[in-house]
């Protein structure tokens, strides 16, 4: 079944790093449509931003999969596409950190419909991390690459007639609703994609703690 005009889209990015698997999750409303199925639109998905995302990860994080979920389907449709070995393996050198250093990216938005969104990037280097925790200049070269990759949104479809933009979703913030119904999420366009210019951490990667 194509995708709509108005689909609203989970992209989960599937990877491993050490042996960990690691799920990124993304959001994307489709601006204009064309007919391409849900896995093929976790191809293009992937083909847009594999370079970017390649480059910001290093060799032991593997991107194996994308999976793509239509959160305003009643049928709950759903594809995924399996990332061909060649393109699986990040290309930031193997000098791999600490499994639970991250970089994190926040989703700016326009208004204080929802939350501002956030994702944590795993796979740091020891070497991306330099005096304080700050990330040395050409990690955040790289991390600033993909950041303008997720907000400038990406084109599908036969002769790219399809487009899609990073959303932020969520239950409305509690500033505009009094009481939200959490059972009524709300979407909103990102407005600037950032990155925090030191690492964070996933407490969960920790050694011995378990996913």
């Amino acid at each position: 079944m194509p995708i709509n005009a108005d689909s609203k889209l989970r992209v989960v990015i599937n990877s491993s790093l050490l042996a960990q698997q690691v799920e990124n999750v993304l959001h994307y409303g489709i601006t204009s449509t064309a007919a391409i199925s849900y896995a093929g639109f976790a191809q293009a998905f992937w083909d847009d931003i594999k370079a970017t995302w390649r480059a910001a990860t290093t060799i032991t994080t593997t991107a194996l999969s994308i999976d793509v979920y239509d959160n305003t389907d009643p049928l709950g449709e759903f594809g995924s596409y399996a990332i061909p070995t060649a393109e699986q393996p990040g290309l930031n050198g193997a000098d791999s950190g600490a499994p639970e250093l991250a970089a994190g990216f926040l989703f700016s938005v326009p208004s204080r419909l929802t939350k501002p969104g956030s994702m944590r990037l795993a796979g740091v280097r020891g070497s991306d991390v330099g005096a304080g925790g700050f990330f040395i200049p050409a990690t955040m070269v790289k991390y600033n690459a993909l950041a303008a990759n997720l907000l400038d949104g990406f084109n599908f479809g036969l002769l790219a007639a399809g487009h899609a933009n990073l959303l932020v979703y969520g239950a409305p913030h509690p500033a505009s609703v009094r009481f939200p119904a959490r059972d009524t999420p709300v979407y909103q366009a990102v407005s600037a994609v950032s990155v925090r210019p030191y690492s964070t951490t996933q407490n969960t990667r920790k050694y011995g703690r378990g996913a």
